[in-house]
């Protein structure tokens, strides 16, 4: 044996030694109690994911033992910084326990992290795994997260639950949208998410902001800005306004002034007692630029995105939440799947909307390239109305019956996905009219056949609609 062999052998056992000694410093430091996890460390194998790299120089102890495969399944992330793991994302939709406890050596992961190490020694590790065993123990008797339309969903109740706290907004300036979850760090665009869940009776809202959104792009990075009524330029000065009594000119005081005093625009009579000649009854704005004079600017909005201008009057807002766990959602998550929202069965061969987004954005794309028309009809069913004429079970059986008139007038090659309260339909190779006429058909059946009147809102959306309502359906 070589000279560094020999001290590389004698720096494992080393090693070694110091994690046995912290597990057996963390037994014994353990309450004596009948826990669940009071005993993992000793009688559980735990699987931890941790990059290739890292793996190779972390410790083992117990029956703790380092996986490098994503998709494999584990119990424990360790990660030094989000760049060993790559697009974070990426590895939660790939990973084969999204929800399993993370601990990190930077502050890269932010609330995500369960725990971050400043010192990544033997001991430390054995007390930072030591501490996240009631979060281990909590999640082992949920159901394993499936891939699928329920993943995110069941990975937002499951970070509530394992982590007992509520999913809270926080700002976010280096996104579009201003605010963001960081306790679902990796999850693409988690607000339509919770809402689905809010709206199913899983998650309760508690109110956190209402943003203005810019109208060009939906960014929320927007800043308000007193403009000039005509040219929208912010170059506005501010000055007394003047009343000249004899001849009831009003204008601003900068217009009246002269080297000799106030002097009138308009009939040139010199003004010299204020409160008998003239006075100042309030104040009046004038652009720099285009010299327009004003009694109040506009107020709007200018985008840090996409530089486009939002009047103040037609600024749509967006309301943010708290989210908390409401005991419908923990059955949920124990069940493993979450219940169908409203009255879709999840039977129907429907997109997601993520799903239905994708496809018809590309086919969209499609056709303008060739020159085809395309259009998006969207039912929207008055289930407020319904519910309280026939009750709330009523109003589910009715409109599932309808849901399933409807479709029956869709070609195989229309995609549609189902909405809380109807259903959105991708029509290729129909133009806005043909679309209309095939809102029309599904109402004339919908009467024939559904024995009590339903109120149905129908729109077509084509072009730069369609993107819109996209926009609009995803959140995002």
């Amino acid at each position: 044996m070589s000279k560094s062999e020999a001290v590389n052998a004698y720096a494992i056992y080393e090693t070694q030694d110091a994690v046995q000694g912290a597990v057996t410093a963390a037994n014994s430091a353990r309450p004596k109690d009948s826990s669940a996890h009071a005993k993992i460390l000793d009688d559980a194998k735990i699987l931890c994911f941790a990059p290739e790299r890292l793996a190779a120089s972390l410790p083992t102890f117990g029956r703790l033992r380092f996986v490098t495969d994503r998709a494999s399944h584990f119990d424990l992330i360790i990660a030094e910084t989000e760049d060993d793991i790559g697009d974070f994302e990426t590895f939660v939709a790939q990973s084969g326990n999204p929800a399993a406890p993370l601990i990190a050596f930077s502050q890269d992961f932010g609330e995500r992290a369960d725990f971050v190490l400043k010192d990544p020694s033997p001991n430390a590790l054995v007390s930072a795994i030591t501490s996240l065993l009631p979060i281990y123990a909590r999640l082992v008797e949920l159901p394993a997260i499936p891939r699928g339309v329920d993943r995110n969903g069941l990975l937002a109740l499951s970070l509530a639950y394992t982590r007992e706290r509520k999913i809270g907004a926080e700002w976010r300036p280096e996104h579009a949208e201003a605010i963001g979850y960081p306790l679902l760090r990796g999850m693409d665009n988690p607000r339509p998410v919770l809402e689905r869940l809010a709206d199913a009776g899983l998650l309760e809202r508690q109110f956190c902001q209402r943003l203005h959104l810019c109208r060009h792009c939906n960014s929320s990075r927007i800043f308000a800005r007193e403009v000039c009524i005509s040219c929208r330029s912010s170059n506005l000065t501010e000055s007394a306004l003047v009343h000249h009594y004899a001849c009831g000119t009003q204008a601003s005081q900068t217009d009246f002034e002269q080297r000799e005093g106030y002097v009138c625009p308009k009939c040139n009579k010199k003004l010299r007692h204020y409160g008998v000649d003239y006075d100042k009854p309030g104040a009046v704005f004038s652009c720099g630029c285009c010299g327009a004079s004003m009694a109040e600017p506009d107020v709007g909005f200018t985008c840090s995105g996409c530089g486009g201008y939002t009047c103040g009057e037609e600024s749509e807002t967006r309301d943010w939440y708290h989210y908390s766990l409401l005991p419908d959602g923990l059955a949920a998550l124990r069940a493993g799947k979450l219940p169908r929202t409203g009255f879709d069965d999840g039977q129907s061969g429907r997109l997601s909307l993520r799903d239905f987004k994708l496809i018809t954005q590309s086919r969209l794309r499609d056709m303008r390239r060739h020159g085809r028309p395309m259009s998006v009809l969207k039912l929207d069913f008055d289930t407020a109305d319904l519910e309280e004429r026939i009750g709330r079970r009523g109003m589910l059986n009715v409109c599932a019956f309808a849901l399933e008139i409807a479709v029956q007038d869709f070609h195989e090659s229309d995609v549609t996905t189902s909405l809380p309260r109807g259903l959105a339909v991708c029509l290729a190779d129909t133009d806005a009219a043909g679309a209309a006429d095939v809102g029309e058909g599904i109402m004339a059946k919908l009467r024939a056949a559904v024995g009590v009147t339903m109120n149905i809102d129908t729109k077509v959306f084509e072009g730069e609609q369609i993107d819109g309502l996209l926009k609009e359906l995803c959140g995002c």
